[in-house]
């Protein structure tokens, strides 16, 4: 699906344009530090999916955390 793109450029003299595009600027390292969280968020809950998957499908080789813990325990 095709979205539509709109494109603006602000225009007038520095004095006047330079407030708005700083304002714009500083939004955009805002939004630009909440992706940048968000992505690690989600690439803890990815490790941590595959981690619990590794439980059920372990690998060659390999324990999981909570498998060293019940073989320490016994």
């Amino acid at each position: 699906a095709q979205l539509p793109i709109y494109k603006y450029v602000p225009y007038g003299s520095l004095e006047e344009v330079m407030p708005y595009l700083i304002r714009r600027a500083q939004e955009n390292s805002a939004v630009g530090a909440s992706i940048a969280k968000e992505a690690s968020s989600v690439m803890v809950e990815i490790r941590r999916r595959m981690l619990g998957r590794a439980k059920t499908q372990p690998q060659t080789g390999t324990t999981t955390a909570s498998e060293a813990a019940a073989n320490n325990s016994s």
